[in-house]
């Protein structure tokens, strides 16, 4: 859940979802990528122009620097 003190409806929200993480022996170890669905919930819609439910893909690269 995500808050905001001016009420904007686009920072109000909950979030909800299922997400794989994929690594392998042809990655550094310290490297992954990701895969997401989620659902979520504006929690505040005064001046919403949009559904006030929404579905996100999502795809990620994290790398870790360490020494």
């Amino acid at each position: 859940m995500t808050f905001d003190e001016q009420r904007q409806y686009w920072a109000n929200f909950a979030e909800a979802g299922l997400g794989l993480r994929f690594s392998g022996s042809f990655l550094p170890q310290s490297m992954y990528f990701t895969f997401d669905a989620v659902r979520g919930v504006y929690l505040v819609n005064a001046g919403n122009p949009r559904h006030p439910n929404f579905y996100d893909f999502r795809a990620g690269l994290w790398y870790a620097f360490t020494r």
